[in-house]
């Protein structure tokens, strides 16, 4: 080897072991959270990253065990959920986990039609800062107040009006009564409208239209509510439409 080449290969080395020492004292073991996955190094900084969600169509052991309703609620309610198309589920307010909870929608969205936590989109029910909302095409919500789950049908007060609803044929429709639900309106005695104040104790009504997907009327109660706002709620399906169609 060329002396020269020599000497350039000794300083090429050196240069080497002092960046790799200065890296390695620059990180420090507490540095490092189990909860997030550190990327390559981009200019002169360790870049963190999210961890990336579970899909949307199943949860990990560690999720359901999470989103797990308390066995005294179940065992209270052991009757009621014999029924078909009945559950007791668990809502955390959106984005209060972000940093515990990484499957779609963060615990915080739930589709009565396909029966598992899914992204505000595809959700027929969600829940925010002391509100239920609901993304849907078109989600209309009625507060029934204090009525017994168990006691609602399809021709309850406040039930009927939704229960007979006739889905959008076109998109002049749907962005109607869209408008309507975002707005709200009354209805003889009760208030209709996309987003309801969560009260604890009381009974909703919810009638979800997804265009193509799915159209179906859900009864739930609100049977606790944590500090975190966090809740629990008893759930039974009232009705499954035709799946709606609508034309441009």
């Amino acid at each position: 080897m060329h002396p020269r080449n020599f000497v350039f290969f000794l300083s090429f080395i050196c240069l080497s072991g002092f960046i790799q020492s200065a890296f390695a004292q620059s990180i420090k073991i507490s540095d490092w959270d189990s909860s997030e996955i550190y990327s390559p190094i981009r200019n002169g900084e360790i870049i963190k990253v999210n961890p990336p969600t579970h899909p949307p169509s199943g949860l990990s052991k560690s999720d359901k065990k999470l989103m797990a309703p308390p066995t005294e609620l179940k065992n209270a309610y052991k009757e009621f959920l014999k029924q078909p198309n009945s559950g007791l589920l668990r809502l955390f307010v959106y984005g209060a986990y972000n940093r515990k909870i990484y499957f779609s929608g963060e615990g915080a969205f739930y589709s009565f039609a396909r029966k598992t936590y899914q992204g505000a989109s595809d959700a027929d029910i969600g829940l925010g800062k002391g509100i239920f909302q609901n993304d849907a095409n078109i989600g209309l919500m009625v507060n029934l107040g204090d009525v017994n789950i168990e006691e609602v049908t399809l021709v309850t007060n406040g039930v009927s009006f939704l229960a007979n609803l006739v889905a959008p044929k076109d998109v002049n429709e749907q962005f109607e009564l869209r408008s309507k639900s975002f707005k709200g309106f009354k209805e003889g005695s009760y208030f209709y409208c996309n987003q309801l104040p969560v009260v604890f104790g009381k009974t909703y009504i919810v009638r979800s239209i997804k265009n193509r997907e799915s159209d179906v009327l859900t009864a739930f109660r609100v049977v606790k509510q944590d500090n975190d706002g966090s809740v629990i709620l008893l759930w039974k399906e009232l009705k499954k439409f035709a799946r709606p169609n609508i034309r441009p």
